[in-house]
């Protein structure tokens, strides 16, 4: 989901940059919530599921943001790179309305990240 809503702020604002989006330990499917969510807002969702982000690609970022599960001493990137903890409820266990302020939630803190960091 953060991913989805990244690039399409990204788009919209013309921004010279790339969002990788992964877990350590991701789901098999796409929540059905989150893809009701993402239908809403007009994400595209085809071909997308949930993969596993590498080490290779965290040693490459100029920030981590985790969405509420820490990554620290999960891998020694950690020490290299500048991580962002937004503690946001994994929306897996959540209803329909709940999915909905998560979504809220990640596109506004992506908003407030991009401003702040002049992205």
């Amino acid at each position: 989901m953060a991913e989805l809503i990244a690039n399409k702020i990204k788009e919209k604002k013309e921004l010279d940059l790339d969002v990788i989006s992964g877990g350590t330990n991701p789901s098999n499917a796409i929540h059905p919530n989150v893809k009701k969510v993402l239908k809403e807002k007009e994400h595209p969702i085809r071909n997308k599921s949930p993969r596993q982000i590498t080490y290779s690609e965290l040693k490459q970022m100029d920030y981590i943001i985790t969405m509420g599960c820490s990554s620290k001493g999960l891998c020694p990137a950690n020490q290299e790179v500048e991580t962002i903890d937004w503690d946001i409820k994994d929306p897996k266990n959540q209803n329909l309305e709940q999915t909905r302020e998560i979504y809220k939630n990640i596109k506004k803190k992506i908003e407030q990240f991009l401003s702040k960091n002049d992205l």
